[in-house]
């Protein structure tokens, strides 16, 4: 789903876990996490970090990917993961977040327990439209635009870094 937003260049998974999603993204991609759950060494650079803090330089990456990561963080810890896109995107770089909307939680308890898929991460927030466009708004964000994806579980965010932030 998220594919069809990446533009050429450079681009950055953060919390990318075992590097899966990392690995289908097209052209020069780098993955990071907390964890080091990464399986695609040699292949695809990993550095592992805490997203809050990026150990990269400022304007180096032309897209930042968010596929399943915010939500495990509160509203506040997200705004400072936004911030640090902006720092380390180019000028009209852009940010791409996928993450499920509250009444998903609903449907995947009912898959685990029925063993119809396995167990995941416990989420610490869910994110309406609206707290999306403000965090946005607040990291430095415009041109921000909304999809959704898995029959309307998830929400796929996508915005432009503001160019007034140079």
């Amino acid at each position: 789903m998220i594919l069809k937003y990446l533009e050429e260049g450079i681009t950055l998974d953060l919390g990318c876990e075992d590097g899966d999603i990392t690995s289908m993204l097209r052209g020069y991609k780098v993955g990071t996490d907390k964890d080091r759950l990464f399986k695609h060494g040699g292949l695809i650079p990993f550095v592992q970090s805490d997203i809050r803090h990026l150990p990269f330089r400022s304007k180096i990456f032309t897209c930042c990917v968010l596929c399943q990561v915010i939500e495990h963080m509160k509203p506040e810890e997200a705004e400072t993961v936004f911030r640090e896109c902006v720092r380390v995107l180019k000028n009209e770089g852009q940010i791409i977040v996928l993450t499920p909307k509250w009444w998903g939680d609903i449907i995947l308890r009912s898959l685990v327990k029925f063993k119809l898929l396995g167990e995941y991460g416990m989420h610490e927030h869910y994110y309406s439209e609206e707290e999306l466009r403000k965090i946005c708004d607040n990291a430095g964000f415009r041109n921000i635009v909304f999809d959704h994806y898995n029959l309307g579980i998830d929400v796929v965010c996508v915005a432009r870094k503001s160019l007034d932030l140079d």
